[in-house]
């Protein structure tokens, strides 16, 4: 799993190994910090070439990935070493190893972006940081089931992913602020974690943007669901959205579900078959809208 995230957060096509190990080992040293449990084989960090070839092997003989081919001298299709193609249509295929352990990094996926934004607004209070990672956790409320720790004890669930931003260079913090490190390569292990979330927010981007030019129009469910589709799919052709796995139905009916506990979206029941969902609140859906687009800004530049 670790691998197949390492993949598929490298790039949208294309990758090549070097950065599959960065982005593995990047992974791996907040698990180890952490203290998560590893099988033996992966406690050996000798064993890492093995275990990134044996997975890019696997995949390439499931002709998931491709190895990458360029024109050469006679007009040849020539092999680029190390260089591996990832096909769009077989992201889905990955999806489900990735989706596995991403729980694991949610407090420092939720601190990375947090850090990332205030850094873009010229904000440094952890009052500030804190108050973001709140508004950044609890608009995945329905995609993720949360420890006790996250919900109830803000600060004390974020102080290992303060602490070891810290340990890593990322960040700067004092007894009252908190500060990105002046330093690219540090700046982008943060965009980095926070990259981890752009399938949800291209999913909610998707779904609000369908349902802004509609205002108080009522709508079944199921037609709503169908336009929201069909919009996701044109904003991936046109390059608002980039991945694939943002077409996601389970995340879109989460979108609607975080937007009628906002009571920015009613739902009724019609008949025995029939739900009807009406926008009662568009200053909500915009507000999030807003929020979306800066979260996709502080991980995609």
């Amino acid at each position: 799993s670790l691998t197949t995230t390492a993949i598929l957060m490298s790039s949208v096509k294309g990758f090549s190994r070097e950065m599959v190990k960065n982005n593995f080992e990047s992974l791996y040293d907040f698990c180890e910090y952490k203290g998560y449990q590893f099988s033996d084989t992966l406690k050996d960090r000798n064993n890492f070439d093995e275990i990134i070839d044996y997975v890019i092997q696997s995949f390439r003989e499931d002709k998931i990935l491709e190895s990458l081919k360029v024109v050469g001298e006679g007009k040849k299709l020539e092999t680029m070493p190390d260089m591996y193609v990832l096909p769009e249509e077989n992201r889905p295929r990955m999806i489900f190893y990735k989706n596995s352990i991403i729980h694991y990094f949610l407090p420092l996926t939720f601190s990375s972006l947090a850090l990332r934004i205030m850094n873009k607004k010229g904000e440094t209070s952890l009052d500030s940081f804190r108050s973001e990672y709140v508004y950044i956790r609890d608009l995945f409320m329905k995609e993720f089931i949360y420890p006790e720790n996250m919900l109830e004890d803000v600060m004390l669930s974020i102080k290992d992913a303060i602490k070891y931003m810290q340990q890593k260079g990322y960040a700067t913090i004092t007894k009252n602020s908190i500060a990105i490190n002046d330093d690219r390569e540090k700046d982008a292990q943060l965009r980095f974690f926070g990259r981890i979330l752009q399938e949800y927010l291209e999913s909610y981007y998707v779904v609000c943007s369908t349902l802004l030019p509609k205002k108080r129009v009522q709508i079944q469910k199921k037609d709503l669901l169908t336009e929201i589709r069909k919009n996701g799919v044109k904003m991936y052709h046109t390059g608002e959205i980039m991945l694939s796995e943002s077409l996601s139905l389970p995340n879109y009916t989460n979108a609607l579900s975080l937007l009628r506990s906002e009571r920015a979206l009613s739902e009724k029941q019609v008949g025995r078959k029939n739900v009807i969902i009406e926008l009662i609140n568009q200053e909500t859906v915009e507000t999030l809208f807003e929020k979306i687009k800066i979260y996709l800004d502080g991980i995609r530049a």
